[in-house]
């Protein structure tokens, strides 16, 4: 149908809820919250790592990569004179210099991030082993990275895209593209 200069045309278009989609929709739209969502909780987990290289005079270089499933460690290095202490020694380093980093809690940053980062250090002073303090310093940041890469995998995991979609109420068009809330407001002066 061909419309005049003084005509339009009306499409309705139907708008849903996340839980109404039909599953190719959800899958559509997961895809693009992937595709396009950043992962906010980068700050607070860099955060961590730099209060902790304050903590322990040390450098860590990492790689960050969404697509690969969080960070790779490049390097760690310490600038603490003890790097080659181990074992009981170790521990007693630990106790003098660090006790208030010992504590159970997010004591460095307040972020839960601050118990991964911590709990190698933590659990070494519990029980000492023949393990150098660059090593155990190696084993933080690894645990750090592990913790950080979980917490990613879990942000873009269907599910808490779906729980996300329904406490921020999203909409979206029947194939799964997010309806835009600035045009809802627009088109319905909301």
């Amino acid at each position: 149908m061909k419309l005049s200069k003084n005509q339009s045309a009306i499409k309705a278009l139907q708008v849903l809820e996340v839980t109404q989609l039909n599953e190719e929709a959800l899958n559509n739209a997961h895809n693009i919250f992937c595709n396009n969502e950043i992962y906010p909780e980068y700050e607070e987990n860099r955060h961590v790592l730099k209060m902790f290289e304050k903590e322990f005079k040390c450098s860590v270089s990492f790689a960050y990569d969404v697509n690969s499933g969080w960070a790779r460690i490049i390097n760690c290095s310490l600038n603490v004179v003890p790097h080659r202490i181990y074992g009981l020694e170790l521990q007693k380093f630990f106790l003098e210099e660090y006790p208030h980093l010992l504590e159970d809690g997010e004591i460095m940053t307040g972020w839960y991030l601050d118990n991964y980062i911590l709990s190698p250090i933590r659990e070494f002073v519990k029980n000492p082993r023949n393990i150098t303090l660059i090593d155990l310093m190696h084993k933080c940041v690894n645990t750090w990275v592990e913790a950080c890469s979980q917490d990613m995998k879990e942000f873009y995991l269907k599910e808490n895209f779906i729980e996300l979609a329904q406490s921020n109420g999203m909409v979206f068009f029947t194939d799964g593209t997010r309806v835009s809330t600035h045009l809802l407001q627009n088109i319905f002066d909301i």
